[in-house]
Formats: C-alpha cells, structure tokens, sequence
C-alpha cells in the first residue's frame, strides 16, 4: 500500500468514528542469561578441629554492595553476570590459605551463560608435640666436702649442713654453690657454678684447709 493511500484510508476510517490502529511496537530484548558460580571450600584440619567448608559461612558480593548472597560449596549457584567478590567468615584455629581460580582477593567477572569456579582452602596448622616431662629424680646436684665434716655450705644462698657427700634432686639447670670460713677452716672456693644436665648430675666439690696461724710462720711476741 502506498503512503498516499494509506493516509486516505486512516482518513476514511476516523471519518466512520473509528479511531487509528497504534503502531505495532517490538517485543522486548530476552533476559540476559544468567553466569553459574561454583564455590569449593577444602578444610584441612591438622590438629583434630572439625570445621566443615560451610562452618566458614561462603558468600558472594556483588561489586560494592554488601548484600551478599549465601552459598554452599561444591553446589553451583546462577547469579546475574557482573563481578563478585567471595567472602567467608573465619573459624577459629584455621588460617586461610588462599584462593584458586579466582583473583588473590577472591574477585570473580562472570558472563552471561558461562560457568565460573573459585577454590578456596583453610588449613588448621598441626599443634607442636608436647615437650617431654623430665622427673625432677632424674636430675640431681651433688656437693662432695673434703677436710671437714659437717660442713656449711649454701645452694643458691639456702644453707644445708654435709657430711662429705650431699645430694640432692633438682630440675635441671645452673646453681650456685657458696662456702664460707668456718670452724678454723677456710674452703678453696668461696662461690662455683654447677650445671645440673638433663637427667644427670651436676658435682660441686669443696675442700677446706685448716687456717695457717701467722704464729707459725716465726716467732712473734704475743703468739
């Protein structure tokens, strides 16, 4: 039909009280499709935890909104296409190992109709073994007097009497052994370090001598 005959005929119709027919409008575009997004969370729990992937509360963000969408891992999720951020919540006790096959800080780009995939991995680290419990019996201090009996001498300035040996149980470590002047004898040493080994024994030895009067030497006046 030809404009002009077209226009005579709109004419005609509005003429018999007909209004015109509207123009015939597109259907609309279809929906985009939608991305798929699959989370996987591996836990591995070192010390005996018992974490699970959604104990970590998996999410995606989307852009700058904080409206997230909760997610399960391993179970694929179709979400508008746009750029998402994976966020979890941590557990304690487990360190967060890193993300895989998503950016270092868990960002993904999605694509309409295209399927995307982010790993993320939480490690409990393994507890240090406990140190071994030495019995304090197996660790021991001797102390040997020689040239006087009972003897004085103090084990890190606690005084104990000997009778030639002495010995006693003690966690391991360095301690003191002091002697002093006493009953006209003199030791040879005032102060000495022993060192008590892991389940063996530390020795100190003190020999006293019996003090030289200056009488002795010669012949004074008033000796």
């Amino acid at each position: 039909m030809t404009k002009a005959k077209f226009i005579t005929l709109t004419l005609l119709l509005t003429a018999c009280g007909q209004a015109p027919l509207p123009p015939v409008q597109p259907p609309p575009p279809p929906d985009p499709e939608p991305a798929t997004v699959t989370v996987t969370a591996t836990v591995l729990s070192l010390a005996g935890g018992m974490a699970t992937p959604n104990d970590f509360a998996l999410r995606l963000v989307q852009g700058v909104s904080t409206q997230a969408i909760p997610i399960s891992s391993g179970f694929p999720v179709q979400v508008p296409a746009g750029e998402y951020r994976v966020a979890f919540t941590p557990v304690p006790g487990y360190a967060f190992a890193g993300y895989v096959g998503c950016s270092a800080d868990g960002v993904l780009i999605t694509r309409p109709g295209q399927s995307h995939f982010c790993g993320l991995t939480f490690v409990e680290p393994p507890r240090l073994p406990e140190p071994p419990v030495i019995p304090p019996e197996t660790s021991s201090l001797a102390v040997v007097v020689l040239g006087l009996e009972p003897a004085t001498i103090a084990i890190d300035g606690v005084n104990v009497t000997v009778n030639r040996n002495h010995i006693e149980y003690r966690p391991p470590g360095n301690y003191t052994v002091t002697a002093k002047d006493q009953s006209g004898y003199k030791p040879d040493k005032y102060s000495q370090t022993v060192v008590v080994p892991v389940g063996g024994t530390g020795v100190a030895v003190v020999v006293f001598a019996k003090k030289v009067s200056s009488c002795s030497v010669g012949v004074m006046t008033g000796c």
